[in-house]
């Protein structure tokens, strides 16, 4: 990774804004290649580049270990340029001779001079301009809709991703009655002299008077940039509130937000709600975006690190203290890293071609798997399943059509699961099987689509499936069923290789939005951080694939066998589908979205599957 200090001038021409360039090394055999790149927009009070807290000697870490994640953590050919940057009055963004530059400043202010942070990025030679997507936190992710309207405005492209960490459909206030509601629960689980001190001296009705009192003059007449608070010792940023508190955020992100956007905040979040990260509520606050995908970690905190404990406010400092020598945490980053938000590779425009071929072109270049994927593609007509797939949405209308769909894979996928341990049990121990390789990778999706029928069909689920498979899917059981080594090898691909390479990242959210966690169970070992995360998952069965027939006598005619019993299992595939389509009228169109999604679509979605705030409740830095 290269780390370059650049500048450009802020919204006003005052002063140059100071930050960080993360590039990817370059390769040379992609020199030409352009990036897509990352705007990172950090939360409230004094943040510098790194997301730390240099006025209060904090070292929160969280720009710079997200910069370091996405520009060289990540695989070569999937990393993304990063520019974080110092706020006015913080870091090298200063003005000489203006100590009170920070607290001048106003929230339009900060959205206006991200718009300059996007123009810099916009005109770099290695940045792709049509891939730039801004990364928010807590009051970065708040501010993020006007921010994208400003771009707009400035008449720059617009922007392709959003993505929400720890702000969500969130406003200052309802931030600040949160961090209300923590304190005073805090102080009353407080014990000894401390606990009897805390609840005299912090009680609801001194917070709301004291708050009232900030308010009032941050109102006052004149409507003062900043205002100084006992005997000057305190300066807060009287115009940030005045304009954070007139700010109609559900308002702007119904309007604004027409980009694909990835909205995060955990359930250990003490400092913003999190309840707007539902699936359902997520897609109803930004009705216009290319693609929502929403997650509420159990354990992610405010400072993007998880913690196993109850977390509070009292002790802010010190948790923040511990929280920034801690890495950024994991299953964060594997959400990212999975969504489609902000890397071409992941988006489902552009040629289809080139996606799948991106796919394809990880694996080696004569592997096993290469070869299959070639197979695939020429054993059915691509063109029509993908245009097909525009009805994706329609699939999960219906409760029952939705089942219906996933009882003929379920069927199909029992009969593979149940012949891979038969074979595997009456083995030679002599002659060891390809199927078992397979098996190590500890993929068994049987009772997930099992535990989602129950979630979708009721108790009565296996009737109601055994009255609804089709003729071609019964087909398709009877040839599992009898299905030899190299059989189960190829048929493990087409069943098996879409859920684990796709990792649910395009199905799993909208599944969920539509008929709840319940029913998102066969998506559970190929989600998150399972197995590695997303882009281990991916690796691992490729390699597995390539390496099958590595000192193997007969591995030219195995290799031969398992792409041609891919492409018929594949034609299986999309009998089964040609079947489900001619139910009745009011489901027909539904199920043809499920040839585009479970079938050959969904090899060729593979690739689109494929900070800091300080808010205390009366600091300068009282934000989200």
């Amino acid at each position: 990774m290269n780390v370059k200090e650049v500048s450009f001038p802020s919204a006003d021409g005052t002063l140059q804004m100071y930050g960080d360039l993360s590039l990817p090394e370059q390769q040379e055999q992609s020199s030409d290649e352009l990036l897509p790149a990352i705007v990172i927009v950090n939360g409230s009070g004094p943040i510098d580049r790194n997301g730390d807290i240099p006025q209060m000697k904090l070292k929160l870490n969280t720009s710079n270990q997200f910069a370091k994640h996405m520009a060289e953590e990540r695989p070569k050919d999937r990393a993304i340029a990063v520019l974080s940057y110092d706020k006015r009055g913080v870091g090298k963004s200063k003005k000489k001779g203006d100590k009170n530059l920070f607290y001048r400043t106003g929230m339009l202010d900060i959205v206006l001079d991200a718009v300059e942070a996007v123009r810099y990025v916009f005109a770099h030679p290695r940045i792709d301009k049509s891939k730039i997507v801004l990364m928010g936190h807590s009051e970065g992710a708040i501010i993020m809709p006007i921010i994208c309207r400003e771009v707009k405005k400035a008449g720059l492209t617009d922007i392709f991703g959003c993505i929400f960490y720890a702000g969500f459909g969130e406003t200052l206030g309802k931030a600040l009655e949160l961090q209300r509601e923590t304190i005073l629960a805090d102080v009353q689980m407080e014990k000894g002299v401390k606990g009897f001190i805390l609840r005299s001296a912090v009680t609801e009705d001194k917070l709301v008077k004291q708050y009232e009192s900030l308010m009032k003059k941050v109102h006052a007449e004149g409507d003062p940039d900043f205002i100084s608070m006992q005997c000057g010792l305190v300066k807060q940023p009287a115009k940030w509130w005045r304009e954070h508190m007139a700010y109609d955020v559900e308002g702007a992100l119904k309007e604004y937000i027409t980009c694909h956007c990835l909205a995060i905040t955990g359930q250990k979040d003490v400092q913003v709600h999190n309840e707007a990260c539902s699936p359902d509520k997520a897609a109803a606050l930004v009705p216009l975006a290319a693609s929502v995908e929403s997650h509420r970690p159990i354990n992610l905190t405010h400072s993007l690190r998880s913690s196993d404990g109850r977390e509070g406010l009292l002790n802010i400092k010190s948790n923040f203290v511990r929280m920034g020598k801690l890495p950024l945490d994991a299953e964060l980053l594997s959400i990212t890293d999975d969504c489609s938000t902000y890397h071409p590779i992941n988006t489902m425009s552009g040629n289809e071609d080139e996606q799948t071929d991106r796919v394809r072109n990880q694996g080696k270049a004569d592997g096993l798997f290469r070869a299959c994927m070639d197979e695939i593609r020429s054993s059915h007509t691509t063109g029509q399943a993908l245009r097909t797939a525009t009805l994706a949405a329609g699939l999960l209308s219906d409760r029952c059509c939705y089942a219906e769909l996933l009882g003929q894979f379920y069927v199909a996928t029992a009969a593979l699961e149940k012949r891979m341990d038969e074979l595997i049990k009456n083995s030679d121990d002599n002659k060891p099987l390809l199927v078992a390789k397979v098996k190590k990778l500890g993929y068994s999706f049987t009772s997930g689509y099992e535990n989602d029928l129950q979630a979708l069909l009721g108790q009565e689920w296996k009737s109601i499936i055994k009255s609804w498979t089709t003729e071609p899917a019964k087909q398709y059981v009877q040839r599992l069923e009898a299905a030899n080594d190299v059989e189960c090898v190829a048929a493990a691909f087409i069943l098996h290789g879409p859920l684990v390479i796709g990792g649910g990242a395009m199905l799993k959210p909208r599944v969920e939005r539509a008929f709840g966690a319940s029913a998102t169970n066969v998506f559970e070992d190929v989600t998150g951080t399972a197995k590695g995360g997303r882009s281990s998952r991916r690796r691992e069965f490729i390699y597995l694939y390539d390496s099958l027939l590595e000192n193997d006598s007969v591995a030219k005619d195995q290799f031969a066998a398992i792409v041609e019993k891919c492409g018929e299992f594949m034609k299986l595939n999309n009998q089964m589908m040609i079947a489900v389509r001619q139910m009745p009228w009011w489901r027909k169109y539904v199920a043809a979205s499920a040839a585009a999604i479970v079938s050959a679509v969904v090899w060729r979605f593979i690739a689109t599957s494929a900070e800091s705030s300080t808010m205390t409740n009366t600091s300068p830095n009282v934000t989200a």
